[in-house]
């Protein structure tokens, strides 16, 4: 059947069945309209609108369509040793096998193009020739082939084994400083022996959004085909529990005939941010932060001074500020903004707040005093009226400033200690929090509290009044750390009596605020010390473990419980090795799960059950993780290390290349080569109209869309700004208009039709009179007036849109052109 007459008889371009009749078409299948049909092996539609039956068969001569047509039917898989697979199956293997390594490895795209170098390198290799890999198509291949594949390949053992997963969402800062919003699921694998943290959403974000997140997280979760009823427990970033998000998946995993979710205090680092922000926030007066900026500001931009002075640029030039509150959007100095905001993005979760600038002006303290009390005062005319200078120059002259950094440094110093100990060990830490809380809540507490209290601190904090002072150390024994002996002296007694009390303010909030937030009376956290192979045969986590078998009724049923503490009696008592130094705590647990009783029964079959969700719930993702290259490739990247280290032991070379993992790559090379084969057709289309009709170019046709837009943008400015009485906004709408109105011009040298410059000149006309009388209804106070000018404006954007609709490259060809085209360029693509 011709081209010619497919087109002329609709009724040949329809979906019918009796072509499955053709042993050429039994792949065929009824698409989701009658003009389409369904390729059973390739899973994509084919369009029967101009050739019908002849496009199905130009489909079934494709090499790709061949390829996947022999694997499906031969059930041959391309491998090293395969004696079946022809040149284009080691092809084939070559590119996936790339495309693997590019993802595992983190490669940048445009660095990833070896076709040429590998020809070059294996001159009598032909597959070395035959590999075809380039930026586009392996972006193509990745992220819309392997990358879906991959991730349904790793959620796979929670949906065959139904196991029970958590659910993670953290915000995370790429290295250009934009936001993300990752979403994680962690599970315990049988097959590792550890806790499988996989990423499988990752989205920009500007803000943190409680409806967008939890959105997100059920698209994520239906992208890996995740079943809710096995969820367990959901874990987060924010310093609260975000119950609209925790609310709204519990009724979802309900609804899906899951039991209702863990519900435990969330916490994390930014729970311990918040507490130093608290303090710096009570304190603000101090204006500790001011000066942290103040300093980094200064010896970042002044000129190198001389010595002894020269040290303090190397300190305090390149300081590393970390947490800080929202200085960062806020920025005084706007030439430093930009540096500040790529600091804090890339810091504020590795360190902690302002501390090591409070130590390091601590032990630059009398070069900082000598600098700014007498050096920058003799060597810079003027400088005593420079604001900064004169915040520098109060701070460094009052010796209460030395006190006050060093009360900060002591706080930032003992919660520092505590995430290092704590939340910041990688991999499962809930068996660390509740001793280094309770270590953290001693430490603060003997600090201002007297001895008679600090006993009652951990065992009961509802009745602890720490807040009077009959229950606080005096003045002289409050420790605010090691400042020099003299500069108490130096004091006057009214300053000292002041600071005091605000050290006592200090302690007060931090203590406040780490009582309510920090886990320490939770008995799901309590419990779980017990988990710590190195209290295994401490008989006071006995009881420990019944109250957190209590408290988990989602994973121990009542007619379990006497089973769980049974085994882990004999957990207690059994004949294990003890935990090795290099031994992490996943590698201990894996040991005890697989301990048989009688050759093949698990001793701990009901006790692992619990651990395993106990050691998802509180996880840390190594730092290198969690800052790589861009949102996308982010993911691609530790998806695709994941996947080759769980199935080929970290190998790419080791991969096997079947059924499944080829249909996937064809996928996104399907989509890489419809992408391109319909950017070529419009390519074509655009110059041969151009060509015959002397219509408009392709360059002319963007920019009369450019022009569109920038009317229509600035038409709702205006409106905007009139119905506002923004002024503001009225003139930036005019200005785009004009800008709009210089591209037509441009456009209008690309015309040759009579009829289409008319329009233009028309249509340019119309913006002109709108534009002026805006603007003179504008400068004389007359709204009404400028809602005339408006609807001129109006009919102009009306105009723009009809003359981008008349020379649109494709308007004037006739239907036969484009089959030619669009022929052409399949036989290109294809080849």
């Amino acid at each position: 059947m011709s081209v010619t007459s497919a087109s002329s008889n609709s009724l040949h371009n329809k979906y019918n069945p009796l072509w499955r009749e053709d042993p050429r078409l039994d792949w065929v299948a009824k698409g989701r309209s009658s003009d389409e049909a369904y390729c059973s092996y390739c899973q994509c539609y084919v369009n029967l609108r101009r050739q019908g039956q002849e496009a199905l068969l130009a489909h079934g001569d494709l090499e790709t369509h061949q390829f996947i047509m022999n694997y499906k039917r031969d059930g041959r898989i391309a491998g090293r040793d395969a004696p079946t697979a022809t040149k284009a199956d080691l092809t084939q293997r070559a590119e996936i096998l790339w495309c693997i390594q590019v993802a595992a490895a983190g490669y940048p795209y445009h660095t990833a193009n070896i076709s040429d170098l590998f020809s070059t390198m294996f001159v009598d290799s032909k597959i070395a020739k035959n590999v075809v890999v380039g930026r586009s198509k392996l972006k193509y291949e990745i992220n819309k082939g392997l990358y879906p594949y991959m991730l349904k390949q790793l959620a796979k053992p929670i949906i065959d084994q139904e196991l029970l997963y958590v659910l993670h969402f953290e915000e995370s800062v790429t290295e250009a400083g934009r936001r993300a919003l990752d979403i994680y699921v962690r599970y315990w694998s049988e097959v590792a022996g550890r806790v499988a943290n996989i990423l499988i959403g990752s989205h920009g974000i500007k803000r943190y959004d409680s409806e967008f997140t939890y959105h997100k997280c059920m698209e994520a979760l239906e992208r890996v085909n995740l079943p809710l009823r096995q969820l367990i427990y959901v874990s987060s970033h924010t310093a609260e529990r975000d119950h609209l998000v925790y609310r709204s998946l519990n009724v979802a995993v309900c609804d899906s005939g899951g039991l209702p979710m863990i519900e435990t205090i969330t916490f994390n680092e930014n729970v311990v941010y918040g507490a130093f922000a608290k303090v710096l926030h009570v304190l603000g007066e101090w204006g500790a932060e001011d000066i942290a900026w103040d300093l980094r500001a200064w010896f970042s931009t002044c000129k190198e001074p001389e010595a002894p002075f020269t040290a303090l640029t190397e300190v305090f030039g390149n300081d590393e500020l970390g947490y800080c509150s929202e200085r960062v959007s806020n920025s005084r100095d706007t030439g430093l903004k930009t540096t500040y905001k790529v600091n804090n993005a890339m810091l504020y979760r590795h360190t902690l707040g302002l501390c090591k600038t409070f130590s390091n002006v601590i032990a630059n303290w009398p070069a900082l005093v000598k600098y700014f009390s007498s050096y920058v005062p003799n060597s810079e005319r003027g400088i005593k009226k420079v604001k900064r200078f004169q915040r520098l120059h109060a701070a460094f002259t009052n010796n209460v400033t030395l006190l006050r950094f060093t009360y900060l440094r002591g706080i930032g110093q003992a919660l520092d200690e505590f995430l290092d100990n704590s939340l910041f060990i990688e991999g499962p830490n809930v068996h660390k929090i509740n001793s280094c809380v309770s270590k953290l809540i001693k430490t603060i507490s003997s600090k201002f509290l007297r001895s008679e209290v600090r006993a009652d601190v951990v065992t009961g904090l509802s009745h602890v009044k720490y807040e009077e002072l009959d229950q606080q150390l005096p003045n002289d024994m409050i420790n605010i750390g090691a400042p020099a002996g003299t500069i108490f002296k130096e004091v006057s007694a009214l300053k000292l009596g002041a600071f005091y009390a605000d050290v006592r303010t200090g302690y007060n909030v931090l203590f406040g605020y780490l009582t309510t937030r920090l886990p320490l009376t939770d008995p799901l956290v309590r419990g779980a010390r017990a988990l710590d192979p190195e209290v295994r045969q401490d008989k006071q986590f006995a009881t420990a473990v019944h109250q957190l078998v209590k408290c988990l009724p989602q994973l121990v049923p009542h007619n379990v419980i006497s089973k769980v503490l049974e085994e882990w009696d004999e957990y207690q008592t059994a004949d294990i090795e003890a935990i090795q130094p290099n031994e992490s705590v996943e590698e201990f647990w894996d040991r005890c799960f697989k301990m048989t009783r009688l050759g093949t029964v698990p001793k701990f079959r009901y006790l692992s059950r619990v651990i395993q969700v106990l050691l998802c719930m509180y996880y840390r993702e190594t730092p290198g993780d969690t800052v790589l290259r861009h949102i996308e490739h982010r993911k691609t990247n530790k998806v695709a290390r994941e996947f080759v280290n769980v199935n080929y032991g970290g190998a790419v070379s080791q991969t096997v290349i079947n059924d499944s993992l080829v249909e996937a790559y064809t996928i996104g090379w399907e989509k890489y080569s419809s992408h391109y084969q319909q950017k070529g057709v419009m390519r074509q289309v655009s110059d041969t109209a151009a060509d015959i009709f002397g219509d408009v170019t392709k360059s002319g046709f963007h920019g009369i869309k450019q022009a569109e837009y920038l009317v229509s943008e600035g038409v709702r400015r205006i409106d905007h700004g009139i119905k506002n009485d923004n002024i503001l906004e009225v003139n930036g709408g005019l200005a785009m208009i004009e800008e709009a109105r210089i591209k037509m011009r441009i456009v209008r040298t690309k015309l040759i039709h009579r009829q289409h410059l008319q329009d233009l000149d028309e249509n340019n006309r119309l913006l002109s009179i709108g534009i002026y009388r805006v603007k003179q209804a504008r400068d004389s106070g007359n709204r009404q007036g400028m809602l005339e000018g408006l609807k001129v404006l109006h009919r102009g954007l009306e105009g723009t849109s009809d003359i981008r609709m008349d020379i649109r490259p494709d308007s004037s060809l006739p239907h036969s052109s484009f089959i030619e085209i669009e022929e052409d360029n399949d036989r290109a693509c294809c080849n």
